[in-house]
């Protein structure tokens, strides 16, 4: 008996320091990045707003499911090859120069902003925004292993490079 109130006592103290830590991680996180494609900023809006053609060229998208095309307005499912799934919508929309999108109906909301500037016929530079925010302290923990915002720019910027390099 003394075993299992030891046994007890230990795992409510290893939730309570977990809840404690997770206090200490900032609910909220931000990050931005700038990058500069070799196309017209016509061909790095299209690309980058073509929101079901996004599972051809992001590595770890499986399929989009698309909930609402309204232009500006657009919600969708992305169901990743790790097998979880992100609900996500746009925010803001500027045609042809800002793009803001959101995550819900998750604990954590993350949200990206793309703003595309033209710097001549064949450089556009578009500047990345992602905060995240997560109210849940054990979630802030969990979060620390797989939610890197600047890796998460830079994958996406990285792979809309590849994607946008084809067409030169």
């Amino acid at each position: 008996m003394k075993i299992i109130i030891v046994g007890i006592v230990t795992l409510f103290g290893v939730i309570g320091l977990v809840g404690i830590l997770g206090f200490l991680v900032p609910e909220k996180k931000t990050a931005s990045a700038e990058y500069i494609y070799n196309q017209s900023s016509a061909v790095v809006w299209l690309k980058m707003r073509d929101i079901s053609g996004q599972s051809s060229w992001r590595n770890q998208i499986d399929s989009i499911e698309i909930l609402d095309s309204a232009i500006g307005k657009e919600d969708w499912i992305e169901n990743l090859k790790s097998g979880a799934s992100v609900k996500l919508r746009t925010t803001t929309y500027k045609e042809g120069q800002l793009w803001g999108i959101e995550t819900y109906d998750s604990p954590m909301v993350v949200k990206w902003v793309g703003e595309v500037d033209s710097k001549d016929k064949q450089k556009t530079l578009v500047k990345f925004q992602y905060e995240s925010s997560i109210a849940n302290p054990y979630f802030r923990i969990l979060a620390l292993s797989f939610l890197n915002l600047e890796s998460m720019i830079q994958l996406y910027a990285s792979e809309l490079k590849s994607e946008l390099d084809k067409n030169i």
